[in-house]
């Protein structure tokens, strides 16, 4: 019951504690606090990347959306890491959109 209970808790907006990560400074500081609020108050935690795509990004040289879509799961997948290393037991989800 304690799976399905986490399980129903990350998929509640009003339960889990969101944050974004965009691998800038001020996204690793909320991230940190958003580990250390849902750790304190017994919360799950959900991290969070989503990348926009423009149609002409790939042919002006810009990544494509796949490589957008690795390149947020890499990122979201570090930030997860660090998370799990400060708070071993902490229930997290990630989430990666990229858009077209």
């Amino acid at each position: 019951l304690v799976g399905a209970r986490v399980v129903r808790d990350l998929l509640d907006p009003d339960r889990a504690v969101v944050v974004g990560v965009d691998g800038s400074s001020h996204a690793d500081e909320a991230l940190a606090w958003a580990a250390a609020e849902a750790d304190r108050s017994d919360r799950p935690l959900v991290i969070a990347h989503a990348t926009g795509h423009h149609r002409d990004h790939a042919t002006l040289g810009g990544p494509t959306l796949q490589e957008r879509r690795i390149l947020g799961r890499r990122l979201v997948d570090r930030a997860l890491a660090r998370i799990w290393n400060r708070f071993p037991g902490l229930p997290v989800q990630t989430l990666v959109r990229a858009v077209d």
